[in-house]
């Protein structure tokens, strides 16, 4: 019982310790609350913080999401996507969007699909097609390959969509679930400026 409660104590400091070193860049709980306290004030003087503009991004803009800068490029719309030895055929069609991603962290990082989701103005959200990706650049090194400071990696996310669609009507999110910035997930518009 005593190992028990000790080896909880000792994950509980653990996780403190872990969680304050990796939001380096999230002001201390103590600054948090003092920053609380001094935005309460001046709400009661009667004067207001400066609301944070969303900025819209775009086909061709350089994005910053997490430890990651992204840039999607003008996507290629294909009924399937292969050579003649391996060849998969959309059941929609496919988007393959080319993105180039630098690694802006302090050491290796991974891109991971999961980081990419294509969605509508109404909402619906579209995940990327695993096998498409690997048969539309088989030396696609963007994918699952750890990425080092300052490297710029390019490759494709392919995407199977209903046929018929505007692109300008989706807009890429990107997200980094790795970083705990605040600024760890953008939309950027199929669509040029």
């Amino acid at each position: 019982m005593k190992k028990a409660i000790s080896t909880l104590i000792a994950c509980a400091i653990f996780g403190t310790l872990a969680a304050g070193s990796m939001n380096s860049d999230e002001p201390s709980s103590t600054s948090s609350s003092t920053s609380s306290s001094n935005t309460a004030s001046a709400k009661k003087e009667g004067s207001t913080a400066p609301k944070q503009e969303k900025k819209e991004f775009y086909i061709g803009d350089g994005v910053s999401v997490g430890g990651f800068a992204v840039m999607v490029h003008t996507p290629e719309v294909k009924s399937s996507v292969g050579n003649q030895y391996l060849r998969q055929e959309a059941n929609g069609e496919y988007w393959a969007v080319p993105i180039s991603v630098i690694n802006n962290d302090k050491e290796a990082r991974m891109v991971t699909m999961a980081m990419f989701k294509l969605v509508s103005k109404d909402g619906r959200s579209y995940d990327s097609d695993a096998t498409a990706v690997m048969y539309m650049d088989s030396q696609n090194k963007l994918l699952l390959d750890n990425i080092n400071p300052g490297v710029q990696v390019d490759g494709y996310i392919v995407f199977d969509m209903p046929t018929g669609q505007k692109m300008s009507n989706y807009s890429m999110e990107v997200s980094d679930p790795f970083s705990f910035t605040r600024n760890n997930q953008v939309l950027i518009k199929l669509a040029k400026k």
